[in-house]
């Protein structure tokens, strides 16, 4: 699988109903992880690490709506062709849907919320 198939997959499926900006805020957060030590080094080890995007906690589901699947493989090209410029959120590393609160987030800085996510950043 291409790294553009993988962060368009994550887009898809965790952020497919956001604004464009969500999505890209979205797929931000995978090229960020990316970059730092503690995370795997690649886009889709990234997205497929174990526990970290509830969208594939069971595997990688079906593609079902064709027109928000290439509206994702576009967001994720636009944002690995220029990964600072895309995002209205910059140094996220984690987020959330705005209706829950999960035990981590007191953990981190919050950076901001874009559509119905909410992200955050290291606290270093």
């Amino acid at each position: 699988m291409t790294p553009l198939t993988c962060l368009a997959l994550a887009i898809h499926f965790e952020a497919r109903s956001e604004p464009l900006d969500g999505q890209a805020a979205v797929a931000s957060v995978v090229l960020e992880r990316v970059a730092m030590e503690r995370y795997p080094d690649t886009i889709c080890e990234v997205v497929f690490q174990r526990k970290q995007f509830s969208a594939f906690n069971n595997g990688i589901p079906a593609i079902r709506d064709q027109r928000a699947w290439e509206t994702s493989r576009h967001v994720a090209q636009m944002a690995m062709d220029d990964i600072r410029g895309v995002s209205p959120i910059q140094g996220a590393t984690m987020y959330h849907a705005d209706h829950i609160t999960p035990y981590w987030a007191d953990h981190y800085e919050y950076l901001g919320q874009v559509g119905s996510h909410v992200f955050y950043g290291a606290n270093d």
